[in-house]
């Protein structure tokens, strides 16, 4: 496929080394760095990076590299030097993975990087009771113990109510995972906590307000075509930026899987001990569906999430009880308020139901693609945001023939992004995007 050209891209502003040891000494090594990696994902509440450095000062053994130095980061777009996308983000050096001699003169190293709060989270434990909502004590516990305020622009408030919940000595980051364990929104979405490359903050989100955003490119969709590409140099940059470099399809569409894991039927069994009341309360996939629908989540009748009418042995797939799940708890352990596994009602187990179902469906739904970073950069999208792609189908080749019917619309439309590999080298900024989406919802082509 096609390459956005050799102009160049990014510009590296500052990569600064300091450790407490240095006694206030630091180290610019920009010009050092031949590849910047930086990755972010819905599901990590931190960044994680790497970069590969051509020493030829001899500066890591002169620093004798502990595994504790930071590495401060300041990358601008070509385009938009004033108001860099990477601003002043603050890593630790974590780790050597590996050292290649070059010459007499020169070492290259590839250096793990992590952000800094995860390296302070790793260092703490937490054994306290919270009392609140689940997205405020979250909030509490990242702004208490590492320093770092939340964003909930990305959030549909969480179902659970009022709670209290033991947090028994985890530390900061898997305190706050296992409190999104628990939490939904109202219909069953399941609750992101992650960071983004565009600032310091960490973002709570649930997926029906994530999904639900109008993408970024709605008027110029990212296309995946051949014919396109082949003619990539003799168009302008401005559209050059929106072709997709290349793309993978793995594992999508797996219904035995979607099947085994329960996301098309399921069951929950709770005993509460303290009564000894038994519920029983039994998930399907049509009745989320038929929610997210009616919610506007989903487009009606698009959805790609199974197969409704798949008949085994005489009898709808959601006739079947696949799996099911299968918990002791304790209501009412603190009188007024409603613990972890309590429910309000017996309508919120199939919420517990919902929210793993939903999860499979986004994993089940998965592609990569590679763009150019550039749009990505102007427009400070990140994990969390939604693309709009455009992929061509057979037709394509006939340029007489209408564009609605060139484009796949199982495969083209909005997609919400889950995880991003920004990667810098050379003069160019690429994405490795991992995107997924719950129904074809594709739209006409555009622009391109």
């Amino acid at each position: 496929m096609a390459t956005s050209g050799q102009e160049q891209q990014y510009k590296i502003e500052s990569a600064v080394i300091t450790a407490d040891r240095f006694a206030g000494q630091s180290f610019d090594v920009s010009r050092l760095i031949v590849e910047l990696n930086i990755f972010e994902n819905i599901e990590k509440s931190f960044l994680t990076g790497s970069l590969v450095l051509v020493d030829d000062i001899g500066l890591i053994g002169g620093i004798e590299f502990k595994g504790s130095e930071r590495l401060t980061l300041s990358v601008a777009s070509i385009d938009k030097l004033d108001e860099p996308f990477i601003t002043e983000k603050t890593f630790i050096m974590s780790k050597i993975e590996k050292t290649v001699k070059g010459t007499d003169t020169s070492e290259v190293h590839l250096i793990s990087l992590v952000e800094e709060h995860y390296f302070l989270s790793s260092m703490q434990r937490i054994s306290k009771a919270y009392t609140g909502r689940i997205e405020d004590m979250i909030t509490n516990i990242l702004l208490i113990n590492l320093k770092k305020n939340v964003d909930l622009s990305y959030l549909s408030e969480s179902a659970q109510g009022i709670r209290k919940i033991n947090i028994p000595y985890l530390n900061p980051i898997d305190a706050c995972n296992l409190l999104l364990q628990r939490a939904t929104t109202k219909n069953g979405s399941p609750l992101f906590l992650y960071a983004s490359i565009n600032d310091d903050n960490i973002r709570l989100g649930s997926f029906d307000t994530m999904f639900l955003q109008k993408p970024f490119n709605s008027r110029q969709p990212y296309i995946y075509s051949s014919a396109v590409s082949s003619s990539a140099e003799s168009l302008p940059v401005s559209q050059r930026n929106f072709i997709i470099n290349a793309v993978k399809f793995n594992g999508v569409g797996d219904n035995l899987k979607m099947i085994q894991n329960g996301a098309v039927a399921s069951i929950f069994n709770d005993i509460d001990i303290n009564t000894g009341r038994v519920s029983f309360e039994k998930y399907t996939a049509s009745n989320l569906v038929t929610q997210m629908e009616q919610e506007g989540i989903l487009e009606t009748n698009t959805q790609t999430m199974f197969d409704p009418r798949q008949i085994i042995d005489d009898q709808n797939l959601e006739n079947f009880n696949s799996k099911t799940y299968h918990r002791i708890s304790s209501n009412n352990t603190y009188g007024s308020f409603y613990g972890y596994h309590d429910v309000i009602n017996k309508e919120e187990n199939k919420l517990k139901l919902r929210v793993m179902a939903v999860r499979n469906f986004l994993y089940n739904n998965m592609i990569n693609v590679n763009v150019p970073g550039v749009p990505f950069a102007y427009s400070k999208v990140s994990v969390g945001d939604t693309v709009q792609l455009s992929f061509l189908n057979s037709k394509g080749a006939d340029a007489g023939t209408d564009q609605d019917e060139i484009l796949d619309k199982a495969k083209s439309g909005k997609y919400l992004v889950y995880a991003a590999r920004h990667t810098f080298k050379e003069t160019t900024h690429n994405i490795s995007l991992n995107l997924t989406k719950l129904d074809n919802n594709g739209s006409v082509i555009n622009n391109v």
